[in-house]
């Protein structure tokens, strides 16, 4: 009389040997196409301008975003939080007429020297939502800094 444990085994590798490799080739086959899937279920900022981590010498006047994909720019929002961590004036984000993937917003705020932070949320066109920040630093020159600066005699 044979052993169950070793009948069981040789069950099992059968079991495999017909059905495994279907199994297994169906499992990554439905990996592959869920993947894309998955990933167009979020919105991401493929550039902006200012770029992440830039330094720029003249002060920005808007801040452009462009999104991995189309935007409702009613439910976006973008937020400028200054060196000294206070939010910066900002006017609405507003769609630009030949993309829908890119959306500007007016510094309506004033900028001194330092690094800002800019956070933003937006909601893809088919409801997935994204969000996310990035920093960039505003190298004042020194007619800007004018007042700002002790000077010695």
């Amino acid at each position: 009389m044979k052993p169950f444990g070793s009948s069981l085994a040789r069950l099992r590798r059968r079991i495999f040997s017909r059905f495994g490799l279907s199994a297994l080739s169906a499992t990554f086959a439905a990996a592959l196409i869920a993947s894309p899937l998955l990933a167009a279920l979020h919105i991401g900022l493929a550039s902006s301008v200012p770029a992440k981590d830039a330094h720029v010498m003249t002060a920005p006047t808007e801040i452009r975003l462009t999104f991995t994909g189309p935007i409702d720019v009613a439910k976006a929002g973008v937020e400028l939080v200054g060196p000294d961590s206070g939010q910066v004036a900002t006017a609405p984000l507003r769609a630009v007429v030949d993309s829908a993937r890119v959306a500007v917003a007016e510094i309506t705020g004033k900028l001194t020297g330092g690094t800002y932070t800019v956070k933003w949320k937006a909601v893809a066109a088919d409801g997935a939502p994204g969000s996310g920040s990035f920093t960039f630093m505003y190298m004042a020159s020194a007619e800007h800094l004018e007042g700002t600066v002790s000077r010695r005699p």
